[in-house]
């Protein structure tokens, strides 16, 4: 199933981050920077992050802080990793949090 998000956030000393995530099928998600109005389109290259076979098929995403996501999985694995260039294809922590399926019936 297809779904989709979006990622702001702003703060004392942060710019605002202004972003859209889509789950494509399960298997990927796609991230498109929609960038400040002085960022040329070529700066906005969309990025799709692909995930360790472990974790099955992506459930759910959440957007959460500076520009934190919050990835779960049907496996009952939940991610989270980081949109910021200097992170953005690490996974900052993971964890095996329910059993097989039980995000799927939080869907």
């Amino acid at each position: 199933a297809a779904g989709s998000g979006t990622g702001t956030g702003t703060g004392t000393g942060t710019k605002k981050l202004n972003q859209m995530s889509i789950n494509v099928g399960g298997n990927t998600l796609y991230l498109y920077k929609l960038g400040e109005n002085d960022q040329p389109p070529t700066d906005r290259n969309p990025m799709e992050l692909a995930f360790q076979n472990k974790y099955g098929k992506l459930v759910q995403h959440h957007w959460f802080g500076d520009g934190y996501l919050l990835i779960g999985f049907e496996t009952g694995y939940l991610v989270v990793m980081s949109t910021h260039n200097s992170e953005v294809q690490e996974e900052l922590h993971s964890a095996h949090m329910f059993t097989h399926g039980a995000l799927e019936k939080m869907s």
